[in-house]
């Protein structure tokens, strides 16, 4: 086994010089998402009964739900997902596309474990892909969802869309050598990581908002973290290699540097663009990144009621690229220069 580096090493900012080789030059090309993803951003649009967004942001959208308890849903938006069994699962009655909602309960979380099937207080780890998360509103755990499968390919573990993660004592989007897609999707509120992904895998996320501002925990890391490793509890070192596309999205929350990569390697590939991002590090002020510090920089229109759509001024207005994400998490219509983060700015008429 590899030996671990120091801490300090572990939490080096950025990994500076590998940041700026690898990010500096990545870019996608407008239109370039995968179809797999473009399909279950679309799938259920004709569904207009339908209310994507969840209630808690104050946007008035109400959701009618249907409870039931230790259900573990094969075909809601949740395939193969493992779900603690004191979990409430309540499915929304709203057409062929149904918005899930899990709370958990004693503070435990509704979990996604590599397709894992839970029995009791132990889980069993099985290997698995093409899982969807798909209009959900995961809420009040330890963790949103903790992904761990690794293998051979980068086809997606699971699949993100349309989703709200909040209010989660550890974090919302747990993962170690896995690989995850994700848009639209909101996390907000988590203790320790909005964004987690350690020990390399192949991680993409467009038009997603990630804010720990304001916040119900103390902490003293970045909200978003990515790496090709992670110490193990016998001291050594796993490593795998790492792909990141941070693409569209908003990185935020009340620390000074809210995203952070940690590279052991020379061969990760990053493609960090277009988003806003709270951060000193200059090495993300690239590729049409905007960073900044001041209270509520993004430019969300009421983030201490936790409403985080734009407001009519919001630096992150018309400053995303076209990557073929033509809704917003509330299925309204982006336009030829999208808005970055998971809400579309539309001003009233």
């Amino acid at each position: 086994p590899m030996k671990s580096k120091t801490k300090q090493q572990r939490t080096n900012w950025a990994a500076r010089h590998a940041v700026e080789r690898h990010a500096r030059d990545a870019r996608v090309e407008p239109g370039q998402l995968g179809p797999h993803l473009g399909r279950e951003l679309t799938r259920g649009d004709d569904d207009q009964d339908e209310r994507a967004a969840d209630a808690l942001l104050g946007l008035g959208l109400g959701i009618r739900e249907e409870r039931r308890r230790g259900h573990q849903p094969q075909r809601d938006g949740l395939a193969r997902a493992g779900l603690r069994r004191d979990a409430q699962v309540a499915r929304f009655a709203a057409g062929r596309e149904r918005r899930l909602l899990h709370r958990g309960q004693r503070g435990e979380a509704a979990l996604f474990e590599g397709g894992a099937e839970r029995s009791g207080n132990e889980s069993e780890r099985i290997g698995s892909q093409g899982n969807i998360i798909d209009h959900a509103v995961i809420s009040n755990g330890q963790f949103g969802l903790r992904i761990g499968t690794p293998d051979d390919n980068n086809v997606p573990d699971v699949t993100v869309t349309n989703t709200i993660i909040q209010n989660m004592s550890e974090s919302g989007i747990l993962a170690f050598t896995s690989d995850v897609d994700a848009a639209n999707t909101l996390v907000y509120n988590c203790g320790s990581h909005l964004v987690g992904n350690f020990a390399g895998g192949n991680y993409r996320y467009y038009h997603c908002t990630f804010t720990n501002e304001p916040t119900d925990f103390r902490r003293d890391e970045p909200s978003v973290q990515f790496s090709d490793n992670i110490v193990l509890a016998d001291n050594s070192t796993l490593i795998d290699d790492l792909s990141v596309e941070l693409i569209n999205s908003i990185i935020w929350g009340n620390q000074q540097d809210e995203l952070l990569i940690g590279l052991q390697q020379e061969n990760a590939r990053l493609v960090i663009q277009n988003n806003v991002i709270r951060t000193t590090q200059e090495e993300f002020d690239t590729n049409d990144n905007i960073i900044g510090q001041e209270l509520n920089f993004p430019g969300f229109v009421s983030p201490f009621q936790r409403n985080y759509a734009l407001d009519s001024l919001s630096v992150a207005r018309d400053n995303g690229i076209p990557i073929g994400v033509e809704i917003d998490i509330r299925r309204l219509p982006r336009d030829e220069n999208p808005d970055i983060g998971a809400f579309e700015r539309i001003d009233p008429e």
